[in-house]
């Protein structure tokens, strides 16, 4: 993901902070390494995923010199109040909605791809208060 962040950046010349991107990036991903991807249909509320994946951040960096500064940034992507923090969530669902592309091309099954791309569109309508890449118009590379 932090490999198609740096192109986005490089197409679109975003006036976003990259190197706190990129550092979200990875963030966002320690709470899922320790408890798994938990997926709207696994029945955890949000309020207990949240918890769950706060938890789990603050016991992997329970001796890093670090882990306040972390633990922060975690909570302002969870916030998604920032523009760089919903970046970074629209390039997570994004990199699905890629991933999508791949398995409808490979299993040839055309409609994967469009149930991830129209569940992506939807939430970049949500989205559009920022001002960031037509990602719509990315969906057809």
């Amino acid at each position: 993901m932090s490999n198609l962040a740096i192109l986005i950046n490089l197409q679109c010349n975003l006036n976003l902070d990259m190197a706190k991107i990129l550092t979200m990036i990875n963030i966002h991903e320690y709470g899922e390494a320790k408890i798994g991807d938990i997926t709207p249909n696994d029945g955890v509320t949000k309020e207990k995923k949240y918890e769950m994946e706060l938890n789990a951040i603050i016991e992997i960096t329970d001796k890093h010199p670090g882990q306040s500064f972390i633990v922060e940034l975690w909570k302002e992507f969870e916030a998604q109040q920032t523009d760089e923090a919903i970046f970074v969530a629209l390039l997570d669902k994004f990199q699905s909605v890629l991933q999508a592309k791949e398995y409808a091309k490979k299993y040839d099954r055309p409609e994967v791809y469009e149930e991830f791309a129209n569940y992506y569109k939807g939430i970049l309508e949500k989205r559009a208060q920022i001002k960031l890449p037509d990602f719509a118009k990315l969906l057809t590379l």
